[in-house]
């Protein structure tokens, strides 16, 4: 027996994962150069963007919140989509 997944239900928790990291590295990136002087390079900024144990928690916990609406909206389209069907299904009797 195989397992079939599709990988529409995987793709928008992921989607939100990234996109909730990607959302706090550059709130902590204005964040940083608003109160740093911008004589340093980019991936000096990053590392020292990151060094920070609540900046790093923050993008779990943002991660976390994207991925968590990720798969809310997964079920809501599934949901949706079992909805239409069924209607479909009932219309042609």
């Amino acid at each position: 027996m195989k397992v079939r997944i599709n990988k529409a239900h995987i793709l928008l928790p992921i989607a939100g994962f990234v996109m909730g990291c990607l959302y706090l590295l550059l709130y902590a990136f204005i964040n940083y150069c608003d109160t740093a002087p911008l004589y340093e390079s980019f991936p000096e900024m990053i590392f020292k963007i990151l060094s920070y144990d609540n900046v790093r928690l923050a993008i779990y916990l943002w991660g976390f919140i994207g991925f968590t609406l990720g798969c809310i909206a997964t079920l809501l389209i599934v949901l949706i989509q079992r909805h239409i069907k069924r209607k479909k299904s009932n219309n042609g009797r």
